[in-house]
């Protein structure tokens, strides 16, 4: 019986194990959170074999999924480098910055423990096990970093989450980083920087504005996310996130000066590039 053991019953680490169980009902799941909800939760769905601790589950785990936020990501890859860990276990983890992970993994991995960095490009603004959709991961682009694991292992790791239907795709820890800093980590930072901005104007207006327009809550809606998960997930991709903040801010410039000028057509063209740009990306 295959025993796996993740740490992090938050709306990722709750969606896998529940993907995990629909494939394979007789798998072994155990978990650890420090949040007792998420662990009754998951308890009462009949997904979870047996809440532990860290070490615990760790020492008894065939694979162990790291689902928590990536500054304990990091915490935790050091701590499995000092634990007595099943000779043939996989180590994986969902952190959305791998860089800094796979730094942190260096330890673990010249012990021989097999390591294969990973990041689900599927969410929610929405946290806790309570929440789980699977359906907002099925069919998305599952990012695979090959460490120090052989192809068997990477294989052995997609059947687990097979009910899924991920897309999964092998990159570079650096250039996963790049990736993930334009199509997720920007549009967060923008998202929350809009949401700030709007609220500033609504506080100042002498006027009731009323339920605020559906482009904004469109725009937005990234925003209501999690600002501990966010906070640790922009300091972990600084250099990365900081480069895409310098071209979204020539974006806006080029568009301001359009404005300034009354350059209809410069305008015109602007927002038509990027609108079919949009529409492919979409339908790609």
């Amino acid at each position: 019986m295959t025993t796996v053991f993740i740490d992090g019953l938050g709306l990722i680490g709750a969606s896998l194990a529940t993907l995990i169980k629909e494939k394979n009902s007789s798998i072994r799941l155990l978990a650890n959170d420090p949040n007792n909800e998420n662990l009754n939760y998951m308890r009462e769905q009949g997904l979870l074999d047996k809440a532990c601790s860290f070490e615990e589950g760790a020492k008894q785990a065939d694979i162990i999924i790291l689902a928590s936020p990536v500054a304990v990501i990091c915490q935790r890859l050091s701590e499995l480098a000092e634990l007595h860990l099943k000779e043939d276990v996989l180590v994986s983890d969902v952190g959305s910055s791998k860089v800094q992970i796979e730094q942190s993994a260096q330890p673990l991995m010249a012990k021989g423990v097999a390591f294969l960095a990973g990041h689900p490009m599927a969410g929610s603004h929405l946290t806790g096990a309570k929440n789980v959709d699977t359906s907002r991961l099925v069919n998305h682009t599952y990012f695979l970093i090959q460490e120090n694991c052989n192809q068997e292992q990477v294989a052995q790791f997609e059947e687990l989450l097979a009910a899924a239907h991920f897309d999964f795709r092998l990159v570079n820890a650096k250039s996963h980083d790049q990736i993930v800093a334009a199509s997720s980590h920007l549009p967060h930072m923008v998202a929350f920087a809009l949401a700030s901005t709007v609220n500033q104007a609504r506080e100042a207006s002498t006027v009731d504005w009323g339920k605020p327009a559906a482009g904004f809550l469109d725009a937005t809606r990234i925003a209501k996310a999690d600002a501990t998960m966010w906070t640790s997930i922009f300091l972990s991709n600084p250099k990365q996130i900081l480069a895409e903040l310098d071209d979204f801010e020539k974006e806006l410039s080029r568009l301001k000066q359009a404005i300034e000028n009354k350059n209809a057509t410069e305008l015109f063209d602007d927002l038509k590039a990027a609108q079919t740009a949009r529409l492919q990306m979409e339908k790609e």
